[in-house]
């Protein structure tokens, strides 16, 4: 299918919707890729990549940052076997659309937090979230983390809670 993009300026082009997610089916949970033809993937990049929302490749976000190649969210999101009604913690929340995608998966009942080191990203990935409807995920900042004490290095594991 296709979906049309507003472009700035007014005017608008067609975009081709993620034909990959058909070459996903058998090898994700049919919920990854429900979730991931929910959410417009366009909405996360800047404009000039718009036209390349459904490349499965990583795409730069800036910052020297990517938001990943949408073969690696679904296998990232299978592996975490999502349910309605989990919370779940990301770090690394670049541009929101890993989150997003995480929201669709959790539903209304369930929450994503979502840690950011780059005050930038968090504010582009709270617009991203805002534009693409998604209400059940919270950007988190690290902005606490002056200079001096930043680490090279941060051990995290993902994980999820589900409701009691």
């Amino acid at each position: 299918s296709v979906r049309c993009v507003q472009e700035k300026g007014g005017g608008s082009r067609v975009v081709k919707r993620p034909q990959h997610l058909g070459s996903l089916q058998g090898h994700v949970k049919e919920a990854v890729t429900s979730a991931m033809s929910r959410v417009p993937r366009e909405l996360f990049l800047p404009d000039a990549l718009k036209s390349r929302a459904y490349d499965d490749t990583p795409l730069p976000i800036g910052l020297n940052q990517t938001i990943s190649a949408p073969h690696m969210v679904a296998i990232m999101c299978d592996l975490l076997d999502l349910q309605p009604g989990m919370t779940v913690l990301e770090v690394g929340g670049g541009s929101g659309y890993h989150a997003a995608v995480m929201a669709e998966m959790v539903g209304p009942e369930g929450k994503v937090y979502s840690v950011e080191r780059m005050p930038e990203l968090v504010a582009a990935a709270k617009r991203n979230l805002e534009k693409a409807g998604i209400k059940n995920v919270t950007m988190l900042s690290l902005i606490h983390i002056s200079e001096p004490t930043r680490p090279e290095r941060i051990s995290y594991a993902v994980f999820c809670l589900k409701k009691k």
